[in-house]
């Protein structure tokens, strides 16, 4: 039987830097006023304290990126502020809300689900992670952010000052498969550099992935975005 208490952990996945998988049992975390959650490292490192973009400007450039027009509340993952952009299943959703199954953010429950015998147990699927929105003040801050969430989906950033050294912020962003947009001189809104389809080509999807969407479920029906 599964539970949706949380079970309480003491450290947070580290990052692959080749990969952007994150792996377990490395640096202590803290959580958004959530304690007991499976690890999420969710404090903004010194000196890269981002520019906040308004939660339009975050649909606006999801859709141009061709994500879809499903964005969550503004979410701090891996120390990383960002806009998820998901899809939801409706259905899915009534289902749990029949069953009385709330978001689960138990990671032994969760990586119990991952087992072929555990599919009946296996509360559905409501959300699924399409891609990551951020910004900060530099596009080098913004594009380090990014890169910590490219092995669960898609990222990209917005610019929120003028590109400098724009050559150079495309040709990183193209490497690592981060996508860029900016204000340009009109005031429109542009994707200078197109987004990866989904993750990182290296990583594979695991248990933490499930908790993100469950963490993404669970801020959704908080914020009352769900019927």
């Amino acid at each position: 039987m599964w539970s949706g208490h949380a079970s309480t952990r003491t450290s947070a996945p580290a990052m692959d830097r080749r990969t952007g998988q994150l792996w377990p049992n490395e640096v202590s975390y803290v959580t958004s006023g959530q304690p007991g959650l499976f690890p999420s490292n969710v404090g903004t490192p010194a000196g890269l304290a981002p520019t906040l973009i308004s939660s339009s400007d975050a649909q606006k450039a999801a859709e141009l990126l061709g994500w879809g027009q499903r964005v969550a509340p503004r979410m701090t993952l891996f120390g990383v502020q960002a806009y998820p952009v998901v899809d939801i299943s409706e259905r899915a959703h009534d289902l749990r809300e029949r069953l009385d199954q709330p978001p689960v953010l138990d990671h032994d429950v969760l990586a119990v689900w991952q087992w072929p015998e555990a599919a009946p147990m296996r509360a559905p699927e409501v959300v699924k992670l399409r891609g990551a929105l951020s910004s900060a003040r530099s596009w080098r801050s913004a594009l380090s952010g990014a890169s910590r969430l490219r092995g669960f989906c898609s990222t990209a950033v917005m610019a929120t000052s003028p590109l400098v050294h724009e050559e150079e912020c495309l040709l990183e962003c193209k490497l690592q498969g981060v996508g860029m947009l900016a204000v340009d001189s009109s005031g429109q809104l542009r994707v200078v550099e197109p987004a990866r389809r989904g993750r990182s080509p290296q990583a594979r999807r695991r248990t933490l992935d499930r908790w993100i969407e469950e963490l993404i479920y669970q801020e959704l029906i908080h914020a009352g975005a769900l019927a």
